[in-house]
């Protein structure tokens, strides 16, 4: 027997007997890659999402422009009495 054939059966049964760490390993990278993808669509979603001060303007902006109507309505039943 050759010294690769040795090697080779060497290395044959040493996958054989730990098997599991190949695909522990394997499993490990197709987990770490999937969470990865999943992180940054989060992340890339929230930086799209509308920020606390919009809503705050947005929210100010109502409540004016309802202040603004209850004037105007209050104008017009006055108007007409």
């Amino acid at each position: 027997m050759t010294k690769n054939e040795s090697e080779n059966k060497e290395i044959i049964n040493w996958l054989r007997q730990n098997w599991f760490i190949i695909i522990f390993i394997g499993s490990l990278i197709v987990a770490w890659t999937s969470v990865n993808i999943r992180v940054n669509a989060m992340e890339k979603a929230l930086a799209e999402y509308p920020s606390e001060d919009y809503f705050d303007l947005k929210f100010k902006t109502i409540e004016k422009d309802l202040a603004n109507l209850g004037e105007l309505m209050n104008f017009h039943i006055r108007e007409e009495q």
